[in-house]
């Protein structure tokens, strides 16, 4: 049986463990020390990965992950930057996991605070794919 590990809401800054947080950088090394417990055949990243959108958070959210060896699949939130997430994680919004699919789903609207999915856009999507078991993960 494939494992996938989910982590989400990161929200690591360009600097760590500055007063504008309560050490998201310890709470994601937690996480990471169970995930190497775990030995997930995925990690799925789902969003709000840098909390100021920033290239310099992505990287260290992307090197702190890096440790677990399995393939990661990173989706953008709403405080991201979709560019940046696509930037240092790659373009890839889709992943096999045993004989599942996961579908990345990004809900990030540029300029807000909130996200959408466009649904015929997701339905044209899921029609193209075969009839696997199909997982979809958005933020």
């Amino acid at each position: 049986m494939a494992t996938v590990l989910q982590i989400s809401d990161t929200h690591l800054r360009s600097e760590p463990n500055t007063s504008l947080d309560n050490n998201p950088d310890a709470r994601l090394q937690a996480t990471i020390v169970a995930a190497c417990a775990v030995a997930p055949d995925l990690v799925v990243l789902t969003g709000d990965l840098a909390d100021d959108g920033s290239v310099a958070a992505l990287q260290r959210v992307r090197a702190m992950v890096g440790v677990v060896s399995s393939p990661v699949l990173a989706i953008a939130g709403n405080h991201d930057d979709i560019g940046n997430v696509r930037e240092v994680f790659g373009r890839d919004n889709m992943a096999e996991v045993g004989s599942w699919r996961v579908l990345a789903v990004e809900s990030a609207i540029p300029g807000h605070d909130h996200g959408a999915v466009d649904v015929d856009e997701l339905t044209a999507r899921l029609d193209r794919l075969d009839d696997r078991p199909t997982m979809i993960a958005r933020r």
